[in-house]
This record gives structure tokens, C-alpha cells and sequence, in this order.
């Protein structure tokens, strides 16, 4: 399945805004913030993680029920957006919700 818009992990030195380079690429953009641990990176995207269990290849963790909608997103877009930053950045393969 192809994400209709395009994910960059950006760090302080990025130039470019995401209006500027929505319109350069023709999609919607989402900017992250770069971390060097999967962790910290989990926790900026996701700041109100109550538990988080970090293994070799899996991720698990826990939000507060008031948002789980909004961590999974439409049709589970935000969700598929933070595996695949996962995967590319880290050596983690499955993000599990609970």
C-alpha cells in the first residue's frame, strides 16, 4: 500500500519548510523530529506514551485511551507512517499498539 503523502526525518539544519516542499513534491508533507535511539524518536512523535517496551525488531507500547484514535489515525495512517520511519531509521520491523 503507497502512503499518499511523503514522511522526511528532519533534524535542526533543514532549510526547506513543509509548505515549500509540499508544493515541490505534490503531497502532503509530515516533518519528524530525528533522534539517534528509536526511543526518543518513538516519544516525539508520540508524546503521550505511557509504557514503552523496545525489543531487537519489536516496539510495544502503550498510549492512554483518550488518544489511540488519534495515534492510529484515518484508516491507519499515522500508525503505518510511524513503522515505516521505524523501519528505514531502525532495525524495527513491527510497531505494536496496546
Amino acid at each position: 500500500m503507497e502512503l499518499r503523502e511523503t514522511i522526511f526525518v528532519a533534524n535542526s539544519t533543514t532549510k526547506k519548510t513543509a509548505r515549500q516542499m509540499s508544493r515541490a513534491f505534490g503531497k502532503n508533507v509530515r516533518l519528524f523530529a530525528y533522534h539517534d535511539n528509536p526511543e526518543d524518536m518513538l516519544k516525539s512523535m508520540i508524546p503521550s506514551i505511557k509504557n514503552l517496551e523496545l525489543g531487537k525488531e519489536n516496539v510495544s507500547l502503550s498510549v492512554p485511551s483518550s488518544d489511540r484514535v488519534s495515534v492510529i489515525g484515518r484508516n491507519g495512517r499515522n500508525i503505518k507512517a510511524i513503522k515505516e520511519i521505524m523501519s528505514r531509521h531502525f532495525s524495527i520491523k513491527n510497531v505494536r499498539l496496546r
